[in-house]
């Protein structure tokens, strides 16, 4: 936890089975609106790690600075084809400050992948 409020938290989930384990956590442990700050390396099976995230949510994808990750094109294409609605960034600093300006006190932001 990096912040209380929001509730902003790091995790370092970054398969199938480690994220599915994060997001039903989260849920049980908060009230508020989710906003997922996701990226990830382009070797990990996004198709399936998209299926566990929820409509209701709020995203924000992102990219990181090494050769290994997933282009914020590549998640457009996976977000769309699940019906996500997000923004997208090459970077995370912009992704966490855009989240940060449109939560509420109550709401959750999860950096992770």
């Amino acid at each position: 936890m990096i912040n209380q409020s929001p509730l902003t938290i790091l995790d370092v989930s970054h398969n199938y089975e480690g994220i599915k384990v994060t997001l039903e956590s989260i849920k049980k442990m908060t009230t508020g609106k989710l906003n997922l700050i996701y990226g990830t390396s382009s070797d990990k099976d996004i198709s399936k790690i998209f299926s566990l995230f929820d409509d209701q949510n709020e995203y924000y994808f992102t990219e990181f600075n090494n050769l290994r990750s997933a282009k914020v094109d590549d998640l457009e294409v996976e977000a769309k084809k699940n019906n996500l609605k997000g923004k997208y960034f090459h970077n995370i600093n912009s992704a966490l400050k855009s989240a940060q300006k449109s939560v509420n006190k109550e709401d959750t932001i999860l950096i992770f992948g």
